[in-house]
């Protein structure tokens, strides 16, 4: 594991062979010094080297200043090559040639940008060459060649008070016993051994491709609809130009495939004004001032296509004049039923609840988010009701014209009026940072379920702004449409590492728009003929 050029693996063999030495001539007779020859008397993952590159992310930094006697370390020798950003403006002195230490050198093939470092480096461990050699590194960590001869032949015995299994505790002598635990705080530990024969090879080194969505402009079909896919083009340029080999992925609007096509359509006599993806492959629409509601089995999700994890779902409407939500069962022809009254005051303006209906998030006219908690019971008429104090969260000063839950990072966030989003606590249920670079009312949200990240939208003349920010509110990239406005957006969630994900935006010319996920480069522009001239809005 430690020897990475060819070159270094006589200096290793040649200190396993003195201390093996030693140890068999029997000259030391103090047990605390014998020890068993290693090759490497430091490992190859210690809390020393997890702090050394992570010195500039709190708490880790005070974890690293104490083990440096409340300094840093010299600035010649502090990380400053590969990534992470000095957000804390700490100051590590200079190195001898005159340089700052602050931000780290990143490589000129990552444009000097650390989320693009990062997506690169992701992809780099899931290509194929990676793939086709991860049974060797297994043997290495986890596998027969972890310990005993085979670890030997292969370079890779480390100090023996970092394998696992080590009882220090029964050691009796407590000068040698605390130098046991002082080896396994500052060496590191070896995982424990899992395999006891070589690891097999991956037989099949093909993507799987992931669930496929569909873009509709009505409600969804009953019956399931496949979508056709078309071979790989001949050519696709590269997702970033100073890197080759990166992939698009595959999914519908992938730059790896075709373009889709339209394989079902439907006129609806009603405005589809929302769409809700279910685990089970397919896609709920409902009309304005509505939401879906959906209830997940306690089961681990499925990602498998045709799960059957929603025990239950139901429409939520703000639509009446009376200020009550009201839910309407999806699977039961009964008359709606009366959930809450909010409050007279405001008008409803948006609702979002969390997959397991355990809280329901209702903003409006004032500005505010009223966080009510839900039960799901259904041995109840509505089969969710309301308990215990409701919680008001502050923080816009106008009306609230989107608001997201992203359970996957444990955030929402809200877009206003006031020209500005903010990032909420979802665990916490607190405020946590505001996007405010928006010059115009923020009018459509979405959150990457992948990376958190956040795109939003604000009038641009007759057009629209993009903006792109991290969950950190690092501005990302911006772009600007003048020759239409952009009513709705949806990120795709391809896994990352093995896929570049993209933002589809529906235009109020009937144009769905797909931008990169990287930079919010212009991919590709869909329309079906119908759609001509006519918005899409979800």
């Amino acid at each position: 594991m430690s020897v990475q050029c060819k070159e270094k693996e006589q200096k290793y063999i040649d200190n396993y062979n003195i201390l093996k030495q030693e140890r068999d001539r029997g000259g030391i007779d103090n047990s605390l010094l014998r020890v068993e020859p290693y090759h490497y008397g430091s490992h190859y993952s210690n809390s020393g080297s997890v702090l050394h590159f992570l010195v500039r992310l709190p708490p880790f930094t005070k974890m690293f200043l104490s083990y440096q006697d409340k300094n840093f370390d010299l600035p010649d020798r502090t990380f400053h090559s590969k990534f992470l950003k000095n957000n804390e403006g700490f100051d590590f002195g200079k190195r001898q040639n005159g340089e700052v230490v602050s931000d780290v050198t990143l490589p000129p093939w990552s444009n000097n940008d650390p989320r693009l470092f990062v997506m690169i480096l992701r992809q780099a461990l899931e290509s194929a060459y990676v793939t086709k050699n991860l049974h060797r590194w297994i043997d290495l960590v986890f596998g027969f060649k972890q310990q005993g001869e085979e670890a030997v032949k292969a370079i890779n015995v480390f100090h023996p008070s970092t394998y696992f299994g080590m009882d220090i505790d029964s050691v009796k002598d407590p000068l040698r016993r605390h130098a046991l635990k002082t080896m396994v705080k500052t060496y590191g530990q070896t995982p424990k051994q899992l395999f006891r024969n070589a690891h097999h090879q991956r037989s099949s080194l093909q993507d799987t491709p992931t669930i496929l969505s569909q873009l509709f402009t009505g409600s969804t079909p009953t019956a399931e609809v496949p979508v056709k896919q078309k071979p790989q083009l001949p050519y696709v340029p590269s997702p970033l130009t100073s890197v080759n080999g990166l992939k698009w992925g595959v999914y519908v609007g992938s730059r790896d495939l075709q373009p889709p096509e339209v394989v079902w359509q439907c006129r609806y006599d009603a405005v589809v004004a929302n769409l809700t993806a279910f685990p089970t492959g397919e896609v709920f629409g409902v009309g304005e001032k509505c939401c879906c509601l959906t209830m997940l089995s306690k089961q681990k999700v499925s990602t498998v296509y045709n799960s059957t994890d929603v025990i239950w779902a139901a429409i939520l409407d703000w639509k009446g004049a009376d200020g009550i939500l009201r839910i309407h069962q999806v699977k039961k022809e009964t008359p709606a039923i009366n959930l809450l009254s909010h409050t007279p005051f405001e008008k409803v303006t948006c609702c979002a609840s969390v997959p397991d209906c355990r809280l329901l998030f209702v903003a409006g006219t004032s500005g505010t988010i009223t966080i009510y908690n839900t039960v799901f019971n259904q041995a109840k008429e509505s089969c969710l009701q309301i308990k215990g104090s409701r919680q008001v969260l502050h923080g816009h000063t106008g009306k609230i014209n989107a608001l997201v839950v992203c359970k996957a990072y444990s955030v929402v966030v809200s877009g206003s009026e006031d020209s500005t989003c903010i990032i909420w606590d979802l665990n916490r249920l607190c405020y946590v940072r505001s996007i405010t670079c928006h010059a115009s009312p923020v009018k459509v949200v979405a959150v990457s379920s992948t990376l958190g990240d956040i795109a939003s939208v604000s009038q641009k003349g007759p057009g629209s702004e993009l903006m792109l920010h991290s969950i950190n509110t690092t501005l990302i990239a911006r772009s600007v449409m003048l020759e239409s406005s952009i009513n709705c957006l949806s990120f795709s969630n391809a896994p990352e590492g093995q896929s570049v994900n993209i933002l589809a935006g529906g235009m109020d010319n009937g144009v769905v728009r797909l931008w990169s996920g990287m930079d919010l480069t212009v991919l590709r522009d869909l329309q079906a003929e119908n759609l001509l001239h006519k918005p899409v809005i979800r």
